[in-house]
């Protein structure tokens, strides 16, 4: 009788019939794979087994059952890690719309569900004169409301990667229908309604060529110590011009230090390609110990997100509130030194209830290009 099979095409068929069950073996033995924090994400969980089977209960759990298999079936992060690297390394593209594989490894954001990058960028997500309008009244109505307590009142717009350094954006992503950007736009509507505008993308843009170091994270949406402390410098320029009495802190007061690593930023998480890119890690190293004391705050039920609060034990300078955005976060140990409480509300509304309790001397709004749609 003739074999069916020799002896090599048997060992193909069981290799084949392993690397099928390979994957079961390690869902059904290992834990849920890492790459929730990875991919900047909730990863789907094990659906509970139907407890009334019905047509709706059965259809339910298949949904969630899929949603959980193909977010947790074996060897899916190394998979996808190696997806994502293929496509950086070999075909110099993103695996994902949501990121931009730029020039020298930069990478870029453009979430069209997340804010507006690219579009503004290229000045096809202009507002309409209507838009315009009522963000202009919207912000006078709170500048005289703050004013009329006292309140000293300004927006600050904090410039998007892709504002401070286009040249590292692909050739492809260079193409401009028109050269107003809605930061343009948002800063004339404001400055025409009487707000006090900071807008901090010619600080950035002039100074990102003094220092040996990028202001921005290659593999990460925001700035970095310096790039923060550069807008730092220019939002404590217009508030002293109202407030003499803070003494803003110099970069000379700073030890500057950088070190590489394999690229650990928000969008090479995106990617999942965590420690497989390149990125420069900027500290600014206080040369005395700094003055600002963290205390507890809570106005999470307000705005669903943990507030940040600091003291200086100087009555002499001002109190603060700012609404703010991520950009922020390496704002605020600058920030915090120069007044005597410091609030920072992670919310893109102006929240009087907050001012209220909180009775300070001045409220800055502060938001990045890509959430300009906020102030609608």
């Amino acid at each position: 009788m003739k074999m069916l099979f020799n002896s090599r095409e048997a060992l193909a068929v069981a290799l084949f019939m392993a690397l099928l069950w390979l994957p079961m073996i390690r869902m059904a033995v290992s834990s849920q794979p890492a790459t929730a924090g990875a991919e900047n994400r909730t990863l789907a969980d094990k659906p509970e087994l139907l407890r009334r089977p019905g047509i709706g209960a059965v259809l339910k759990f298949r949904r969630e059952f899929e949603k959980y298999f193909n977010d947790n079936f074996g060897f899916r992060n190394e998979l996808v890690r190696l997806n994502g690297a293929a496509h950086i390394r070999l075909a110099g593209i993103s695996p994902t719309q949501r990121v931009i594989v730029g020039k020298d490894d930069w990478l870029f954001y453009d979430d069209p569900n997340d804010g507006v990058s690219l579009k503004d960028f290229r000045g096809e997500a202009s507002f309409t004169k209507e838009e315009l309008r009522r963000i202009g009244d919207k912000f006078a109505a709170i500048n005289d409301r703050l004013n009329a307590g006292n309140i000293s009142f300004m927006v600050v717009i904090a410039p998007n990667k892709h504002t401070v350094y286009p040249e590292k954006l692909p050739s492809s992503s260079l193409t401009r229908r028109g050269r107003i950007t809605r930061a343009d736009q948002v800063r004339e509507a404001l400055i025409a309604a009487g707000i006090d505008v900071v807008d901090l993308r010619d600080k950035l843009l002039s100074g990102k060529g003094r220092y040996p170091f990028p202001l921005y994270l290659l593999t990460d949406t925001h700035w970095n110590s310096l790039g923060a402390f550069l807008g730092y410098e220019e939002i404590m320029t217009r508030i002293g011009n109202r407030h003499p009495v803070v003494a803003p802190m110099q970069l000379d007061d700073f030890a500057m230090n950088s070190h590489a690593n394999g690229g650990t930023g928000d969008l090479a998480g995106f990617i999942n390609v965590k420690g497989l890119m390149r990125d420069t890690v900027m500290s600014l190293k206080p040369q005395t110990a700094l003055r600002a004391k963290s205390v507890k705050v809570d106005y999470e039920s307000m705005t669903g997100r943990k507030s940040v609060a600091s003291e200086v034990d100087d009555p002499r300078l001002p109190r603060l509130i700012m609404f703010r955005d991520s950009f922020a976060d390496a704002l605020i140990p600058y920030l915090s030194e120069n007044f005597s409480r410091s609030v920072y509300i992670w919310k893109p509304v102006i929240d009087f209830s907050v001012i209220g309790r909180e009775q300070p001397d001045i409220v800055i709004y502060e938001v990045v290009e890509r959430y300009l749609g906020s102030l609608l």
